[in-house]
């Protein structure tokens, strides 16, 4: 039994769920059985202008994080410096 992505259409809530076939689970939120099947993004198809668009994201995506590591890594070091330079 494959694994689903729902959004449930009365309140909104989205959710994994293991079914068989076509059966629409109930949202584990709301109880509504009314819920609707999404597709994951990977099956999505790719065009040009969207894999750019994805690149940019995850290009900017790794650029916070990198600035973040610089950020706890200078914040290391001075306090490292600071411990050090009090007790010497």
């Amino acid at each position: 039994m494959p694994i689903f992505d729902f959004k449930c259409r009365q309140c909104g809530h989205r959710f994994e769920e293991l079914v068989r076939g076509d059966q629409i689970p109930a949202c584990p939120k709301c109880a509504a059985v009314n819920a609707e099947r999404e597709f994951p993004l990977s099956v999505a198809v790719s065009t040009p202008k969207s894999k750019a668009r994805t690149e940019g994201i995850a290009r900017r995506a790794a650029k916070a994080v990198h600035r973040d590591q610089q950020v706890a890594e200078t914040e290391t070091l001075r306090h490292h410096l600071k411990e050090h330079s009090e007790g010497g």
